[in-house]
């Protein structure tokens, strides 16, 4: 078998393909294999950020449930919170349509788990994270 927590030569976890793919068979193949969720790729993004960078909002919200990281800063002070927050503000999401509802039930899903909305910007994070502040 493979290793489930394998990374290809651009430093991309194996879970990252699956999640591209939107195959939530392929997803949970791999973690009934152990893979680790908070895994990250040369930029510090673990699967739910990964996955909110290709809108993959229902898999952002079960991935969170298995236990990926929702707090943690990718290079650059990107936050899961600022992606889905530019998601939801920023971008051609239909309100009203299953991405944007799917983006704002990981909204809901934050909130509940303490991060603030409208999230600090990446400059505010780096700042903060420079001083070693919280960042929520």
């Amino acid at each position: 078998g493979g290793d489930a927590n394998a990374v290809d030569r651009d430093g991309q976890p194996a879970i990252f393909g699956a999640i591209g793919m939107g195959d939530w068979d392929e997803i949970e193949l791999l973690i009934k294999h152990g893979v680790d969720l908070n895994k990250t790729n040369r930029s510090l993004e673990n699967s739910a950020l990964h996955a909110s960078y290709v809108n993959r909002f229902e898999e952002v919200s079960k991935l969170i449930e298995l236990g990926a990281a929702y707090h943690q800063p990718a290079n650059g002070g990107i936050t899961l919170a600022m992606t889905i927050h530019n998601s939801l503000e920023n971008s051609p999401l239909k309100p009203g349509s299953d991405s944007y509802n799917s983006a704002l039930k990981v909204k809901e899903l934050l909130i509940e788990k303490g991060i603030n909305f409208p999230p600090l910007s990446p400059a505010e994070v780096r700042e903060r994270v420079a001083k070693g502040q919280p960042i929520n």
